[in-house]
């Protein structure tokens, strides 16, 4: 979909405040109405935020949204790194059912961005765990 002038100027500050913030979960981080009405009901319309507030006073990231700014940018080599790391754990570990595995992370923006892109999900405080699409990821491509 391609948006107006406006809204895209608004849907880059929006990307760009969240990937800043550290990849927090969409469930937990909200701004205010991102433009004029025009631009908000637009950016709406597309699915890319969501109002939070009744009053339209916070919004949110939709999924849509999410998924345009994990498509624009590429995963971090940071985040690439920890995920080998965590897959190298888990082979380690004999590759105990994914329900019951997790791994003690400190949280910050490069688990943030793992479980963003869904390769993990939290499990406990502290703990993440992978979610079938990370466990897929890590046994496509773990070297024997």
């Amino acid at each position: 979909m391609e948006l107006s002038e406006q809204a895209d100027a608004a849907w880059y500050k929006i990307s760009k405040a969240y990937l800043a913030a550290g990849y927090p979960p969409i469930t937990a981080w909200f701004f205010p109405p991102p433009g004029d009405e025009r631009v908000t009901n637009e950016l709406e319309a597309a699915r890319y935020i969501k109002a939070i507030a009744v009053a339209r006073a916070r919004f949110g990231l939709d999924y849509k949204g999410l998924d345009e700014i994990l498509r624009e940018n590429e995963i971090s080599d940071e985040a690439f790194d920890l995920l080998s790391d965590l897959g190298r754990k888990y082979d380690q570990a004999g590759f105990p059912q994914r329900v019951n595995w997790s791994l003690p992370c400190e949280d910050g923006p490069v688990i943030r961005e793992l479980a963003a892109r869904g390769y993990v999900e939290a499990f406990a405080i502290g703990r993440y765990r992978f979610t079938d699409y990370g466990q897929h990821h890590v046994m496509e491509n773990r070297r024997p």
